[in-house]
């Protein structure tokens, strides 16, 4: 990183003195910017997880799922309103439609399960796997998810 000049520090304290608000409004900015971009302890897991049970990033029904367990960790009441609440909001986060974000998740569940790290996720899954189609219906995904993160945070 370059260090500053005497002349131009002169300069810089000069227009601080001159500008005090703007100086202000720069750092408040700095800080809004610097606080979008930090990444929650909670997404952090929720990514780990994804990853580990072999989601591909790729697909947008990882960053839906991630989303929506986000909301289920802040907001244990989505749980109780899927379809109603928890996909609109994912959906409005994503400028999509909540069919579209229903889909694309239960796709990425779909790819998940017919890889070969059943093993690993059938310790993560248990019983909410279904035996008819040997995979957790979408809720119950996201549900399960939900509370391995929560308790993992408070423990």
């Amino acid at each position: 990183m370059k260090k500053l000049t005497q002349e131009e520090r002169n300069l810089v304290i000069k227009f601080i003195r001159q500008h005090p608000e703007e100086i202000v409004e720069v750092f408040e900015e700095i800080l809004e910017r610097a606080t979008k971009q930090n990444i929650s302890d909670e997404e952090i897991l929720i990514t780990n997880y994804l990853n580990e049970i072999g989601m591909p990033r790729n697909l947008k029904g990882f960053n839906y799922s991630r989303y929506a367990i986000l909301l289920c960790i802040d907001e244990p009441d989505y749980l109780n309103h899927i379809t109603q609440k928890l996909y609109p909001a994912v959906a409005k986060e994503f400028n999509t439609t909540a069919s579209r974000v229903e889909k694309d998740i239960r796709h990425s569940i779909e790819v998940v399960f017919e890889r070969d790290n059943v093993e690993h996720i059938k310790k993560i899954f248990r019983t909410t796997i279904s035996r008819k189609t040997g995979r957790p219906i979408s809720s119950k995904f996201i549900a399960l998810l939900a509370d391995v993160v929560r308790m993992e945070l408070n423990s």
